[in-house]
Order: structure tokens, then C-alpha cells, then sequence
């Protein structure tokens, strides 16, 4: 099936790359472009004039993605575009408190102006103009038509960021080690061909499958880049945080039923450098925060277990702890704490959000950085198990399980045991709602025992079991000791078996 190359930015003109304002080079002494094999030599955007102009539209959020919590990946940024025929949008990421870099097909010959939107969403209420773009020489908008060579651009703010920690960017050069290498593409795009939700922050792990000099090539078959995620980073996690390695470029259509393509970040390194903007190579490692209780501490998805009541022990990890000015918690069960090392108690079960957020200050202004982990704590208590009967058909009734399982992770176990009137075990059943066929009339005690991290709860109930029609007696069980009954069956007295 043929698929077409398409550029992933949503809503632009395929045509130059002239912007306005201008940027002209003063020390080439002339207004051409060079069209270089290598980058990192002659390439802001010289006068519009000397590159092809074309009226060819085009409109290229991560498919399958998670969307990206309040306070990660603050660096990741929107950009609206405005222009004579209309603008549009793209994502980039600040690399430098003053420098945003994208791709380059972002921009047509006729942009006026470019927004940048700090937040997970393009509507979020911070936004800071660019006051100028800077396209590489050798990019040509007839590149979304063939190669995509050289889709790279930066954007110059119109004022610093200082409370932002800025995208670490990778110096070190792809080899065959990388292949299968999750990256992780971080972006405002659409879900889906055709749909109409961009706008909003995503992130998605695609493996790394193929490179060249110049990029980087991802595909897993379920999750991808779509129209709105262009200029987008793909980063990697190396020692204390992660790097920037990409700049989503162009995929296929639909999204995600193919490679998508990536700009190489050390292949174009010499070029972002010669434009004056000082990087950082160091893995990207804001303030963030380790805990106690951590089922798998290496793993940066792991969840803190607990029996309550229990103590979580939290402490700010940061390398220049001589920065910090204040650090503040929120603990996802109404409380909150400050200090750079703190102790929790979560007295009641159930999963809660942690949200950590440090203040400091250097010599470039202050800043600030939040750390959210959505389900982090995982608040386990001992099962209360509650079911109820209902009759299906004769001797055949229907066990209806109701046991809260609200609180992620902390069942493990479901066993269903019934007795006869002699207390002999009828049968033992490990389902979590089975469809139980009686073998006789008759008194039947009904034991469900709910195992977990915190221990074993258990609920029983005695019911006459008798011959009728679909739906014509029910009863309900809670835990043991809060037994009840909705409609008499001839209860007997109520016992723990387990």
C-alpha cells in the first residue's frame, strides 16, 4: 500500500521559510543560501527572494500516547504561528532560557509571528513571543515534498525563561547500541489522523528501528507522532534524567502506520552552536524526589507500597542543593508539607498523586520546578470483601462480587468456598463473580475471602437455597461482623471458615 510522507505540523503553508522578522548574515556579505551537506556553517534565514516559493498546503499528537502531568517535561512548549494565509501549530523545546528549537517546515514564507505556550495544554495562560526564527540554510520547502533535509529551526524568545530547566541536548553519536532504544516523543499533536484534538501535551515510547548521518528513524506498530507534533524532542533517560537526541520531522499517513522521521540533535549540534546559543550536553536533571517504600527505586515509573497506617519518607534530590530556597509537597490526600526532607503518614487506603515543587535561585534569576507522579502511593488496607446472590435459574444462583477494588494493586487474591449444612465443603471456586449450580436444595453458608498486601478479609452468608423462577430472591454479604440482608432467605448465624 502506498503511504505518503507527510510533515507532522498541523495548519501551515508548505511554501518558503522566510519569516518576519528577518535575520540577515552580515559576515557571508551577501543575501544567498547555502545549500551545505554539513550543517553549522552560513544558515540564518537570509532574504526570502532567494528561496523557492510554493503554495502547496500541507497539514501534518502523539497516537496512543499518556498524556504528561502538570510539571514534567515544562520544557516542551506549543507554537502557534500566524501568518497572511492562516498560521498554525508545532511543538519545540527550550534549550536555552532565550532558545527554542524546532523544525523547519513549521514556518512558510508569509509567518508573521510566533507564539510559544508554556504548559500541557496550548491554552495554558503562559505565553512568550518569538522575536525572530532562524531556519538552517540548506532546508528547502521542497524538501516536505522529497527528503526533508535539514528540517531544523531555532526561535528566539522575546524575553528569557528563567524558571524553566532547560533541555539537556544529545552530543554523542547514534550507532548500531541504539537500535530497539525506546525514545520517548513528547508533543501538542492529534491522536489520530483526522481527529481534532491537538493542542494538548502527550508522550509515547517508540523504538528506535533505523538511523543515518542526519536522523533517526522510530516505529513500534502502536504508538506514534502525528500532525501537530513537529519540531517535537524525542528524548532518552541517561543517568540522572534525560536528553534530547531528536526533532520530529515527517511520517507517514495515517499516523502510525509507519516510520516516522527525526532529526539528528548531534548531527546539527555545530549549527545550534554557531548561532550563539549555550547548551547544555549534561542529562537533563531538574529537582526531583526519591521516597521510601519504593517497590523498584531504579525505575522511574515505580509506585511507593504501603500498609496503613505508614510513613512515607520523601527528601528533594538535586545536584546544586546550595540553589534551593524552598520546597513544598502535596501528598494527594489533602495535606501538605515543606522542607527538603519530609515524612508523610497516609492513614487511609487508596492511590494518591505526589506533587513536589522546589524554588531556587542562581545567578541568571530564580526559578522554579515542579515533580508530579500520578498514582505514586499505593495505600493498601485489609480487603473488605462484600457480594451479593441473586438466583438465575433453580438451583443455579449468580455470586455478584461489589468489593471495592478502587485502591490499584492491592488484591491479589479471591477465593469463593460454600459449605453445606453439615460443614462439609461443597466447593471452592477461585473467580471473581461465578455462575454457582447448587447440587440439592437446602441451607448453604457462602464464604468469600479477598486476599492482599495488607492481609486476608473475609465475608459470609447463610442462605436456604430453593427451587423457583429467575429473580425471585437475592441477599447481600458484607465483611464478617457487618453482615446484611435485603430480602430473608432464612439466615443462620454467620462464621469465618478462613
Amino acid at each position: 500500500m502506498f503511504r505518503m510522507l507527510i510533515p507532522l505540523a498541523l495548519g501551515l503553508s508548505s511554501t518558503a521559510v522566510a519569516g518576519d522578522p528577518l535575520v540577515f548574515d552580515d559576515e557571508y556579505g551577501d543575501d544567498s543560501v547555502f545549500d551545505l551537506d554539513l550543517p553549522g556553517v552560513s544558515d540564518r534565514l537570509t532574504h526570502p527572494d532567494a528561496l523557492p516559493r510554493e503554495n502547496e498546503r500541507y497539514r501534518p499528537a502523539i497516537v496512543n500516547g499518556q498524556l504528561v502531568p502538570e510539571g514534567q517535561y515544562q520544557e516542551v512548549v506549543h507554537l502557534a504561528s500566524s501568518s497572511t494565509s492562516g498560521g498554525g501549530s508545532c511543538t519545540g523545546s527550550l534549550i536555552h532560557p532565550e532558545w527554542v528549537l524546532t523544525a523547519a517546515h513549521c514556518f512558510s514564507d508569509d509567518t508573521t509571528g510566533v507564539q510559544v505556550t508554556f504548559g500541557t495544554t496550548a491554552a495554558a495562560s503562559r505565553k512568550v513571543d518569538a522575536a525572530e526564527w532562524i531556519l538552517h540554510s540548506g532546508w528547502r520547502s521542497s524538501n516536505v515534498n522529497s527528503n526533508f533535509n535539514n528540517d531544523i529551526a531555532l526561535i528566539r524568545l522575546a524575553e528569557p525563561v528563567t524558571d524553566v530547566f532547560p533541555m539537556a541536548v544529545n552530543d554523542q553519536p547514534v550507532t548500531d547500541d541504539w537500535l530497539d532504544t525506546p525514545i520517548t516523543f513528547i508533543g501538542f499533536g492529534i491522536t489520530r489522523t483526522g481527529a481534532g484534538d491537538s493542542g494538548t501535551k502527550r508522550a509515547a515510547a517508540v523504538e528506535l528501528v533505523d538511523y543515518s548521518r542526519d536522523r533517526v528513524i522510530a516505529f513500534n506498530g502502536n504508538q506514534s507522532t502525528c500532525q501537530g507534533d513537529s519540531g517535537g524532542p524525542g528524548v532518552v533517560f541517561s543517568g540522572e534524567g534525560y536528553v534530547q537526541i531528536s526533532v520530529t520531522s515527517y511520517g507517514v499517513t495515517p499516523c502510525g502506520a509507519g516510520n516516522t522521521g527525526h532529526m539528528r540533535v548531534d548531527f546539527f549540534l555545530n549549527w545550534i552552536r554557531a548561532r550563539d546559543v549555550a547548551v547544555t550536553t549534561r542529562p537533563g536533571a531538574p529537582p526531583g524526589f526519591v521516597c521510601s517504600r519504593e517497590l523498584e527505586p531504579d525505575n522511574p515509573d515505580t509506585v511507593a507500597l504501603g500498609v496503613v497506617p505508614f510513613d512515607l519518607r520523601c527528601e528533594l534530590n538535586y545536584h546544586a542543593i546550595e540553589e534551593i530556597t524552598n520546597v513544598s509537597w502535596q501528598w494527594g490526600d489533602g495535606q501538605t508539607s515543606e522542607g527538603e526532607r519530609v515524612v508523610h503518614t497516609y492513614d487511609a487506603s487508596g492511590n494518591f498523586n505526589v506533587r513536589m515543587c522546589a524554588e531556587g535561585s542562581r545567578d541568571d534569576g530564580s526559578w522554579r520546578h515542579c515533580v508530579s507522579r500520578n498514582g505514586y502511593v499505593r495505600a493498601c488496607d485489609v480487603p473488605e470483601p462484600q457480594f451479593s446472590i441473586e438466583q438465575v435459574d433453580g438451583l443455579q444462583w449468580q455470586l455478584v462480587n461489589t468489593t471495592d477494588v478502587s485502591t490499584f494493586g492491592c488484591i491479589s487474591s479471591i477465593q469463593w468456598d460454600i459449605f453445606d449444612s453439615n460443614g462439609d465443603l461443597v466447593q471452592s471456586i477461585e473467580s471473581w463473580e461465578p455462575l454457582v449450580d447448587f447440587p440439592s436444595a437446602g441451607n448453604y453458608e457462602i464464604v468469600l475471602n479477598v486476599g492482599g498486601v495488607a492481609g486476608t478479609g473475609a465475608a459470609d452468608l447463610n442462605v436456604n437455597i430453593r427451587r423457583g423462577g429467575a429473580g425471585g430472591c437475592s441477599a447481600v454479604a458484607a465483611p464478617v461482623g457487618l453482615s446484611f440482608l435485603t430480602f430473608a432467605l432464612g439466615l443462620i448465624g454467620l462464621r469465618r471458615r478462613r
